[in-house]
């Protein structure tokens, strides 16, 4: 067989794989090796990439992205992707918009509830049920309703643990609110989230609710002014993923009232209710999440509304070493490895394997100047002082030697000797193909006597009379 590899961005690529052997040894089976692992099965609480690839995979959102296109959406739970021509975005008074999101019928989750001869309710796996037992399934438990919609997304935003939750709030109050909390201390007026007593958790509770209205089959959210990013948003696989309200309940976790979800805010990761447990209702479901060996294996879900995947199962495994990646890709145990751009050249010349580039990935890494950091028992800052041996804390305050630090850099130099030619020098904080990105955003430049210029100004001049130390730790 042909191996493949596909690339991600810079420091990793993507190897699609198996060696040249003449049977498979996992048909119908993806194994993929990478160095991420998986924290949370919850989507709410989910607040980073690698997580990402197991929830969407077994969640469904109101809409997807269009392939590789960030800003062109298809429809998913939604019939439709909201736009002023088909009337599902309408101005409203007083400069609000809505967006309504039409919800798809018959699509079930992984497991559904059904009524016994007892009359008690058992939620099983959709795949493994008679045609006698789906004739027992109890409507609402399994079968994904506007309502889910709406609880899915006040969970989220009332949870309010993780960053992309928080982008939610922030989506729904049309960028006023950067998080629940700054929202329930204006209606409570006050000046901490501790402050807030049982009225303000209500007020809060109820105003979202407001933003979110169900009427039969369709979910309508009303915002106070128009917000960009809300479609993009809606699909993302982070907190605007759908959960089951009934079966989310029936694990402990919020019962939807007013009077009971701050119980459920910023839970500890251990004690979230949906920390390692799973009913979405996409293509794939967890089979097994073995955290000891750091190994998620998802299974087919036959019940798709879209129809069975063509891969049996997927398997994400963590391997942080490169060479046992390696070893595992040629011995066929592996058929996606992430691979260091230094060896892709090295890689794809072996037999079975084939290099492919050029794969856009939307992410960027960064240097950030934190000040002050720890004096305490910080070996990193040496003396502590401007003294030719250390920094102090706030070493980074001073502009001139951040400025200096950023006309030091040979980013040419990276771009092409380091990472290969295989990313771009980043503009700003949006990367490009995010909206708000700019081509013509103004970037530092290799600039030797400019830096030499701002460490001679910066703290008085200490910093070029002293000199400076960071040591390594």
């Amino acid at each position: 067989m042909k191996s493949w590899i596909g690339p991600s961005l810079g420091i990793a690529l993507l190897a699609l794989s198996g060696a040249a052997q003449a049977e498979l040894k996992n048909p119908g089976t993806l194994v993929y090796l990478w160095t991420s692992d998986i924290r949370t099965l919850d989507p709410a609480y989910m607040a980073d990439t690698p997580n990402t690839y197991v929830s969407i995979n077994t969640h469904m959102r109101l809409l997807n992205y269009k392939g590789s296109e960030i800003s062109e959406f298809v429809p998913a739970l939604s019939t439709e992707v909201p736009s002023l021509e088909n009337g599902l975005i309408k101005p409203g008074e007083n400069g609000s918009i809505s967006y309504t999101f039409p919800i798809r019928k018959g699509v079930h989750t992984h497991k559904v509830g059904v009524k016994g001869a007892d009359g008690a309710i058992a939620w099983k796996l959709y795949d493994e049920l008679t045609d006698q037992e789906k004739a027992a399934i109890v409507p609402g438990y399994g079968e994904l309703t506007a309502q889910d919609v709406k609880y899915s997304l006040m969970r989220a935003i009332l949870q309010g643990d993780s960053w992309m939750a928080n982008a939610v709030t922030e989506m729904i109050t049309a960028g006023k609110y950067p998080n629940i909390e700054a929202w329930a201390m204006d209606l409570a007026g006050v000046k901490t989230f501790a402050e807030v007593d049982a009225a303000g958790l209500a007020k809060v509770h109820d105003a979202l609710s407001q933003k979110i209205k169900v009427d039969g089959d369709r979910v309508t959210i009303v915002l106070d002014a128009p917000f960009p990013a809300t479609l993009g948003i809606m699909a993302l696989p982070f907190a605007t993923s759908i959960l089951d309200e009934e079966w989310t309940r029936d694990q402990g976790d919020w019962d939807g009232t007013a009077g009971t979800w701050k119980q459920f805010h910023k839970p500890e990761l251990g004690t979230d209710k949906l920390f390692e447990v799973e009913n979405g209702s996409g293509p794939f479901m967890v089979e097994d999440w073995d955290r000891s060996q750091k190994k998620i294996t998802m299974k087919r879900f036959n019940g798709y509304w879209q129809g069975p995947a063509k891969l049996e199962r997927v398997v994400l495994r963590s391997v942080p070493e490169w060479t046992t990646r390696l070893l595992q890709l040629e011995a066929g145990d592996a058929d996606v490895v992430t691979t260091p751009v230094e060896f892709l050249d090295e890689v794809g010349e072996k037999p079975g394997i084939k290099v492919t580039q050029g794969l856009p990935q939307v992410f960027g890494r960064s240097i950030f100047y934190i000040w002050p950091v720890s004096a305490v028992d910080n070996p990193a800052i040496g003396s502590g002082k401007l003294d030719g041996k250390g920094i102090p804390p706030d070493f980074f305050s001073d502009i001139d030697v951040r400025q200096g630090f950023n006309y030091a850099q040979d980013y040419q130099l990276l771009l092409d000797d380091v990472l290969l030619g295989k990313t771009v020098q980043l503009r700003g904080p949006t990367v490009r193909g995010i909206m708000g990105y700019r081509p013509d955003s103004p970037v530092y430049t290799f600039d030797p006597e400019k830096a030499a210029e701002h460490f001679k100004k910066a703290w008085g001049g200490q910093v070029w009379e002293n000199g400076f130390e960071l040591p390594p730790t």
